[in-house]
C-alpha cells in the first residue's frame, strides 16, 4: 500500500467583518507542494486546482511569511484606529503611546 503525502496546496483566507458579517478582503495563494510536487489526478478532480497553478506558486513556507506580514499590518492599522478612536473620545487628557 503507497502512503499518501498530504500538503497544503491551496491557503484562502477570507477576513470577517464583525459589525456587518461581509467580507472585508481576502487572501489567497496556491502552494506549490514540496514533498509531491505532482498532483494526481484525484486531487484536481477533488479541488479544481491545476498542476500549472501549484507549479507557479510559493512555497508553504513563502505564503505563510506573506499572510504574517499581512497580519501584522492589519493588527497595526487597527491599533492606530483605535488610538486615534480612544484620544477622540477621550481628548487630550491622557497620552496613549
Amino acid at each position: 500500500s503507497e502512503k499518501w503525502v498530504n500538503e497544503i496546496i491551496e491557503f484562502p483566507v477570507s477576513f470577517l467583518n464583525a459589525a456587518t458579517l461581509e467580507v472585508d478582503f481576502e487572501f489567497h495563494r496556491y502552494v506549490r507542494p514540496i514533498q509531491k510536487p505532482n498532483l494526481t489526478s484525484f486531487c484536481t478532480s477533488l479541488t479544481g486546482i491545476k498542476q500549472d497553478q501549484v507549479d507557479n506558486a510559493a512555497t508553504l513556507q513563502e505564503v505563510l511569511l506573506e499572510f504574517d506580514q499581512l497580519l501584522i499590518l492589519c493588527i497595526s492599522l487597527s491599533f492606530y484606529d483605535l488610538r486615534a478612536y480612544i484620544s477622540a473620545q477621550i481628548g487630550n487628557k491622557y497620552q496613549i503611546h
